[in-house]
């Protein structure tokens, strides 16, 4: 089948996004628009070799009026056709941050991740808002920004991979970000 084959190139000018999320090959194909916002989005996660395998194949097409991303054992996630790309980036992401989890058994959380000293804090709960609120005050009293919105666990050996992707925001928690951040936002 082509949207699962390897060497399938289904975008008109660009190669595919190939990324390693928590040590697993993730090859990414979508449209060029798509595909730009990711590798921004992406812009720090490491990228694997040209010329090995993928892991993971997501691929992203736009279908009438919707936007259509699949996944592994055939998972599909459907967005409105005026979703903006940031949003369809960030369905991208989570779609292939669950098929790594799923293809190595490992576990995903909706953290942000910070460390010091050598050790990691991941803060998560229902208020996502709020811990990335903290961890970005957490990074302004030294702290390091290792991730801001997901992270996988691997159960058997409590090892944590963190997604780091571009920081962002919802507008409602601008104010209580530190000041520094906020010409950013």
């Amino acid at each position: 089948n082509a949207l699962h084959s390897p060497n399938s190139t289904l975008t008109t000018g660009r190669l595919p996004l190939d990324v390693r999320i928590a040590e697993v090959n993730v090859r990414i194909d979508a449209p060029d628009r798509v595909l730009a916002v990711l590798d921004a989005t992406l812009s720090v996660v490491p990228r694997f070799d040209a010329g090995a395998t993928p892991d993971v194949m997501i691929s992203v097409r736009s279908q009438g009026d919707v936007w259509e991303i699949h996944g592994l054992a055939g998972s599909l996630k459907v967005l409105a056709a005026q979703s903006a790309l940031p949003q369809i980036g960030g369905a991208v992401v989570t779609s292939a941050i669950r098929d790594v989890a799923i293809s190595r058994k490992y576990s995903t959380m909706r953290a942000t991740v910070v460390s010091k000293g050598g050790r990691a804090l991941a803060l998560l709960g229902d208020d996502w808002e709020s811990a990335l609120t903290l961890s970005a005050h957490l990074h302004g009293r030294g702290w390091s920004y290792i991730s801001s919105d997901n992270a996988v666990l691997d159960p058997a050996t409590f090892e944590v991979f963190a997604v780091q992707k571009s920081l962002y925001v919802n507008s409602s928690a601008v104010a209580q970000f530190p000041t520094y951040y906020r010409r950013a936002v």
